[in-house]
């Protein structure tokens, strides 16, 4: 069996909006909430959407959308500053922009999946997994399944949550640690919605948000759509490839994967060394060329089936890189 990895690691940081933990909107912890771990595949619940983003810097950002109605399921990655999906799986097999080769691969026998998950014993507690895997049969791809375990981050930080003041009827738990300041956003009175935020003090910018929703309920339109793969090949070259290819098809350069590298070519003057691996500006010239062809194609594509994903090049307002930003959201 090949399998194939990409890990992202994130420090434990998060964010609460409108207010500091300390500050005058602080109240006592005397409701805070339960939220259920959700994985997919092993109700309850049987259905939830995750929308979310990670960001390596400010405006290097990876999107991802998971869902799951119980019986069908998708897992995208994306680059948000544009919204091509990078990894694209229904569980059982994943396309994959395939930025060296200049096409869309399809993985037969392929899983995508997003972890985020928080353990109070770890010296970073919150992580954020992106991995693809393949494998000889499906029975052994059940076990590469997203999950989102923020639970764990209400259970240990109980003690040290406050409640924050809200003018938008919801109700904001948050805990400050020495590098972080986490946050857990619910709506009274609703178990099927929930937000979770992460702000790295020292830099001023949110390096994970994500939303849940439809938590055991059924899903908005659209929310677990995968591309007829025969209608998305007449508009953009899409090649079957063998399991075995996967790692190639996933990396662009030595230590450097699809996913870290076509961010990389979004430029941020906030970016440091140390943020993510990433590529030297030779390797990015034609990688860019072959990007500024192939994507606007396999996004377009992709829209004539209805799939688009959110994108900073299509918002309205900048993506909010401070806690003071939330409150004009």
């Amino acid at each position: 069996m090949r399998t194939t990895s990409i890990v992202l690691s994130l420090i434990a940081l998060c964010s609460a909006p409108r207010a500091r933990a300390d500050g005058p909107g602080a109240t006592a912890p005397d409701s805070v909430p339960d939220v259920p771990a959700l994985v997919v595949d092993s109700p309850p619940p049987n259905s939830f959407v995750v929308d979310g983003v990670f960001r390596f810097s400010p405006r290097r950002e990876l999107g991802f959308h998971v869902a799951t109605d119980g019986a069908k399921q998708v897992c995208v990655v994306y680059d948000r500053s544009d919204g091509t999906p990078l990894y694209f799986s229904d569980g059982a097999r994943t396309l994959v922009y395939d930025l060296p080769s200049g096409r869309v691969d399809l993985v037969p026998d392929s899983r995508a999946y997003v972890r985020v998950q928080w353990e109070a014993a770890a010296a970073r507690p919150l992580s954020v997994e992106a991995s693809v895997h393949a494998a000889e049969d499906a029975a052994r791809l059940k076990n590469y399944r997203s999950w989102f375990q923020l639970n764990r981050f209400v259970d240990a930080s109980r003690p040290a949550l406050r409640r924050l003041e809200s003018s938008d009827g919801t109700a904001v738990f948050a805990a400050e640690r020495a590098q972080a300041v986490e946050s857990i956003q619910v709506v009274p009175g609703r178990s099927d919605w929930f937000r979770f935020s992460s702000l790295n003090r020292t830099r001023r910018y949110y390096e994970l948000e994500l939303t849940v929703s439809n938590v055991g309920r059924p899903l908005p339109a659209g929310a677990v759509a995968f591309p007829d793969v025969t209608q998305l090949a007449r508009d953009v070259e899409v090649v079957t490839v063998a399991r075995e290819a996967l790692p190639d098809a996933l990396t662009l350069a030595a230590g450097v994967t699809t996913l870290v590298g076509k961010v990389s070519l979004v430029e941020d003057p906030a970016a440091v060394e140390g943020d993510a691996p990433t590529l030297s500006e030779p390797q990015k010239g034609p990688l860019r060329n072959t990007d500024a062809r192939l994507g606007p194609k396999y996004r377009a594509a992709l829209a004539r089936q209805g799939i688009q994903f959110p994108s900073r090049a299509a918002e309205k307002k900048p993506t909010p890189t401070t806690d003071a930003d939330v409150g004009a959201k």
